[in-house]
């Protein structure tokens, strides 16, 4: 499984998110800008949470309105942040780079 981090607006945002992927992937934390945890698990985000303790432990407005990241795990890789074209070539280009390094250091070897 991989680790990924998304930011959301609002509250709201992550939830309609949230609702679409729930079951494919795995919440680690969720935090608000300043980097405190916020909310323990998903299934706090649930609409119509009936159990109290299912109720996030600070619900003020501010902190409803304020940017969330979530950092998650799946195996789906359709939920991965998507590559650029750039990060690909970089890519390309150091594993090219060692494989040629590796040839010329086979070559002055033998």
């Amino acid at each position: 499984m991989s680790t990924f981090t998304k930011q959301f607006a609002n509250a709201d945002e992550y939830e309609e998110w949230l609702l679409n992927v729930g079951p494919r992937i795995n919440v680690l934390s969720i935090t608000n800008p300043t980097g405190k945890p916020i909310y323990r698990q998903r299934t706090l985000w649930m609409k119509g949470a009936s159990n109290p303790t299912d109720a996030a432990p600070n619900t003020s407005g501010q902190q409803a309105s304020s940017e969330i990241t979530v950092k998650y795990q799946t195996s789906d890789r359709s939920l991965a942040p998507a590559k650029s074209t750039t990060t690909t070539m970089a890519e390309v280009a150091i594993v090219v780079a060692i494989f040629f390094g590796m040839f010329v250091f086979a070559i002055m070897k033998f």
